[in-house]
């Protein structure tokens, strides 16, 4: 869709001129709210959560992991197999070192698939978002076929180092997100 193209770069555009150190400082303040957030309404759940890409000046979320796991929550997140476009739940111990893979997105080692689990919460990231939950990411669909068949649903969590646009284009294969957050706070949609 042309319309998502645009919008994508627009966002990395603008995540870029941030800066690094601005960018950390937002991450930081993302974190934190998320974290506050998770404690509140979804204490000893079953988090998942993207594990950024350096290169593409996501919002940061080491330090969310960190506070995530030091409160004895559970974590989880991805590995993606890139020929069959599908995502893997993995487990995310306190020990564990990550190295990037082809794509530049963290891979826990050791690494241990988590089939079955039950996820409370799903962080997702995303280039960009309405105000109604409708989100834009990187157009490959990923995390929307990894939703797509989840009973129950978990609270679908974007993180965004901006505010939501008014309206953005949807395709009836986009899954909806039910709150983000942002500098400015918790979005709920």
């Amino acid at each position: 869709m042309k319309d998502k193209e645009a919008l994508r770069l627009k966002y990395k555009e603008k995540r870029k001129s941030l800066g690094s150190r601005l960018r950390g400082e937002i991450s930081a303040l993302i974190s934190e709210l998320t974290f506050t957030f998770i404690l509140e309404n979804f204490p000893k759940s079953n988090i998942h959560l993207y594990l950024p890409i350096k290169k593409l000046n996501e919002v940061d979320t080491f330090k969310l992991l960190e506070r995530l796991r030091e409160e004895g929550v559970s974590c989880f997140t991805s590995i993606s197999d890139f020929d069959s476009q599908k995502m893997h739940t993995v487990y995310l111990p306190k020990e564990c070192n990550f190295a990037e893979d082809e794509k530049g997105i963290p891979v826990p080692s050791p690494t241990i698939f988590a089939k079955g689990v039950k996820l409370d919460v799903v962080i997702m990231p995303l280039l960009g978002y309405d105000n109604f939950g409708t989100r834009v990411g990187y157009g490959l669909g990923y995390y929307d076929r990894f939703l797509a068949y989840m009973e129950p649903q978990p609270f679908k969590l974007g993180l965004s180092f901006f505010p939501p646009e008014e309206k953005l284009p949807r395709e009836d294969h986009d899954i909806k997100m039910d709150g983000c957050v942002c500098p400015k706070g918790l979005i709920l949609f």
